[in-house]
């Protein structure tokens, strides 16, 4: 059943690979010239990210749920495929991002720091998590058409806080070992959140009348 579920978003998602690949040069050719191939590991992975919000639409499209709620599924099992997809999709962006930036350096005559690339791939695996996080659950809440807004409005919240504290922390230093515990604990953090929107993902489409 769950193997189902995942295949059917997969092979939905796959028939907008025209768009997904033209979105994928897009970032490569806008961020490669500017903010480094780190960089376009990085978009690419959220844009993957939020490919996942596709797949709500298509299954608002067909009724899906409906005919979802029919059938011997468990709602956790519809629940659990939608963020298993998010993250088959982040890792797609990060092996994609990985290989434009390999390419665009090679063509540029760049060297190419591995370091560097996974690295980047870190940054953006943990940020998709967060993304996923707040998506799947407002998505399942209030619907793919006023999700977005919802999101939109959200997506605000860290640039205010990221602006509030890098203000506060500029020119502050911290040891190596500090930097270590304070990235180890923001990952942990952003794990226990996923799990956490899991189980509301969970409570919203227990409730929910389709």
């Amino acid at each position: 059943k769950m193997s189902g579920l995942i295949l059917k978003d997969v092979f939905n998602l796959m028939n907008q690979g025209k768009q997904i690949l033209l979105m994928l040069i897009f970032f490569g050719i806008c961020f490669s010239g500017t903010s480094g191939s780190g960089s376009v590991i990085a978009m690419c992975t959220i844009a993957c990210t939020v490919f996942v919000i596709t797949s709500f639409s298509m299954d608002e499209t067909c009724h899906w749920n409906e005919y979802a709620f029919i059938m011997p599924i468990r709602r956790q099992q519809l629940v659990l495929s939608k963020y298993i997809v998010s993250f088959l999709f982040s890792l797609f962006g990060i092996v994609a991002g990985f290989v434009m930036s390999v390419a665009i350096g090679a063509v540029k005559g760049e060297p190419i720091s591995f370091e560097v690339l996974l690295s980047a791939a870190g940054t953006g695996i943990v940020v998709a998590m967060l993304f996923t996080a707040f998506l799947i659950p407002i998505t399942i809440r209030f619907g793919v058409n006023k999700g977005r807004f919802v999101i939109m409005g959200l997506a605000a919240v860290p640039v205010l806080i990221g602006t509030f504290l890098g203000d506060r922390l500029e020119g502050m230093l911290l040891e190596e070992g500090a930097l270590d515990d304070l990235l180890f604990f923001g990952v942990a953090a952003i794990a226990v959140l996923v799990v956490l929107s899991y189980f509301v993902s969970c409570m919203i489409i227990k409730r929910k009348e389709f």
